[in-house]
């Protein structure tokens, strides 16, 4: 499940494919490092939103299982 971040940088650079042909080493270079840290940043907010997804799936989880012992309760 978790990578080490060389093994996930390295999986980056092999999907990155330069927007254009530059005179320069160092515009590649620049460009190449764009596209990792939106990649990284990315990757970031993917594992948030997944953690707070659960986060909530569990608080309403919990939330049902009260609302069902209390409706047990009345009956």
């Amino acid at each position: 499940m978790f990578e080490s971040l060389c093994d996930t940088v390295l999986g980056i650079v092999e999907r990155w494919i330069p927007k254009k042909k530059y005179s320069k080493e160092l515009e590649y270079r620049d460009e190449l490092m764009k596209f990792i840290r939106n990649e990284l940043k990315r990757r970031q907010q993917d594992i948030y939103l997944a953690f707070l997804k659960n986060t909530l799936f569990k608080r309403k989880r919990e939330e049902l299982t009260q609302i069902l012992k209390l409706i047990g309760r009345m009956e």
